[in-house]
């Protein structure tokens, strides 16, 4: 007797229920940005946002330039970090965040595509 064989793919994701932050809640009409610190404690992981902003060119959210009117203030930005480290969270990174909505270019699709691994050897769009 011959098994069918089905192809399998284990993709991680994130669901998110609940009040979003500021980078998931934006509608397929914007463009954003947002620099996220990264700390870790013991296995687990805190996101951090410091600065962040809505509807930049295309052009200008791989290289934001933020006007600071859109990021927390040093003050804030020290004594919260410091009440992460007292509580035992060590800073880990930072993360640039981008948000390409749907329909803000034409090329979405391709953009998505242009990110995928494509097999050694093999004209992208072919």
């Amino acid at each position: 007797m011959k098994s069918e064989q089905h192809p399998i793919t284990a993709i991680p994701t994130y669901h998110w229920r609940g009040a979003r932050p500021f980078i998931l809640n934006l509608t397929p009409d914007d463009t954003g940005v947002v620099t996220i610190l990264l700390l870790n404690r013991q296995g687990e992981l805190c996101l951090l946002p410091i600065s962040w902003e809505q509807n930049l060119p295309l052009s200008l959210t791989s290289r934001p330039t933020f006007f600071h009117a859109d990021a927390i203030d040093k003050e804030s930005f020290h004594l919260t970090l410091s009440e992460f480290q007292q509580d035992g969270w060590q800073t880990q990174g930072l993360l640039n965040v981008t948000f390409t909505g749907r329909e803000t270019t034409d090329a979405f699709w391709q953009i998505i595509h242009h990110q995928l691994w494509q097999h050694p050897g093999v004209e992208y769009g072919a």
